[in-house]
């Protein structure tokens, strides 16, 4: 399954959390084989083994592995007797704000090895201790490190898993793109920035952003520009001039061809 084009643009909020645990190890650990929660479930293994069975397959759980179920998923489980798992797990209910947050989670595989495990173990774990210290205003910081959960998930499935060296110097020259976003590079100035030749360039940056540096660059534009017209901050001439286009005409057609909408609509329907 094409999980880039499942979850590509889904939205949805995470509105409640029900409980969210800390499973020591434990050899006698399992779930009946028809078990189904009533909720959304995400775990992660923090060390040891465990089964789980599910959809008439039998999937090995490791160190730094991520399950997802979505709601009444029917599985079953035990862990391994000999060096039993311990992980976190969270419930919790989503508000789909598209109708289509449970087939796109449907889509994803009820275990992943994650490519952001320091961040998901991080975030796991601070979720952990905001959720039993119960300080004040906890359940908002609950509910967004959960988001951050969910979208890293979202982010590693709607994009391929990119191993090259490079991959990670892509990444933050897409950060400084976005923090720079009124400048504009050509291809071999991006290329001699993280010294690769222009043709290496283009077939690293396609693969880790998904598009070409010309069209992030314009995105990154075109979607700021929609945030200061949003917002009331100018009008569209000022808009185009803020995010370093000086033709106008050429800002329009481009707005209109990534929006869907001229600028002009767009800053009447703020």
């Amino acid at each position: 399954m094409n999980h880039a084009t499942t979850l590509a643009g889904h939205d949805f909020v995470v509105t409640d959390i029900m409980y969210v645990l800390d499973r020591h190890p434990d050899p006698q650990w399992r779930l009946r084989s028809n078990f189904c929660n009533p909720h959304y479930v995400i775990a992660y293994c923090k060390s040891g083994q465990a089964e789980y069975h599910y959809n008439n397959e039998q999937v090995n759980v490791g160190k730094g592995d991520v399950l997802l179920f979505p709601k009444l998923y029917q599985h079953g489980a035990a862990s391994d007797p000999h060096d039993p798992w311990s992980f976190l797990t969270v419930a919790f209910e989503l508000a789909d704000l598209q109708g289509t947050a449970e087939k796109a989670i449907e889509s994803l595989p009820r275990c992943m090895a994650s490519s952001y495990g320091y961040e998901m173990h991080e975030l796991f774990g601070k979720l952990y201790r905001s959720w039993t210290s119960k300080k004040p205003g906890y359940l908002l910081l609950c509910r967004g490190l959960l988001m951050e959960m969910l979208y890293l998930i979202v982010r590693q499935f709607s994009q391929p898993l990119i191993l090259t060296p490079q991959a990670h110097t892509i990444e933050k020259l897409m950060d400084d793109l976005q923090a720079h976003v009124h400048k504009t590079y050509s291809v071999d100035e991006l290329a001699a920035r993280v010294g690769l030749s222009p043709s290496y360039f283009r077939t690293v940056f396609k693969q880790t952003a998904g598009m070409t540096a010309i069209e992030y660059q314009n995105q990154l534009k075109i979607n700021k520009a929609g945030d200061l017209l949003l917002g009331g901050y100018c009008n569209v001439s000022e808009a185009a001039e803020a995010v370093g286009f000086k033709d106008i005409y050429y800002f329009s057609r481009l707005f209109k061809k990534i929006t869907g909408m001229p600028p002009s609509t767009y800053l009447k329907n703020r």
